[in-house]
């Protein structure tokens, strides 16, 4: 649970946690990188991380190991926002220990 504090009336309200916004999903994605000076691939992968966590994905799984898996943007979107990352076999490792496919 998250608290925002009102300074119209000193109270603290507890809200939902906050959902990720294109501007902090980039900057784990791209580090130190303008918003403006993203190419259209990166706007992209931005967009494509933001609908799997608004559709509620398990795992977003992709090949793409600079932008998505090197450390430390995966532990970032799974620390800050809940978004699982893995490699095409991360994933089916992790399917088959999770239903013991063989």
């Amino acid at each position: 649970m998250v608290l925002d504090v009102s300074f119209f009336d000193a109270g603290a309200y507890p809200t939902e946690k906050a959902e990720p916004s294109f501007a902090h999903i980039a900057s784990i994605l791209f580090p130190g990188m303008d918003l403006v000076a993203l190419a259209q691939n990166e706007v992209n992968d931005v967009m494509h991380l933001l609908a799997h966590h608004d559709s509620g994905g398990d795992i977003f799984v992709t090949g793409d190991l600079k932008d998505f898996i090197a450390a430390p943007r995966r532990d970032h979107l799974r620390d800050r926002w809940g978004i699982i990352v893995m490699t095409p076999d991360e994933a089916v490792a992790h399917l088959r220990a999770l239903h013991q496919w063989s």
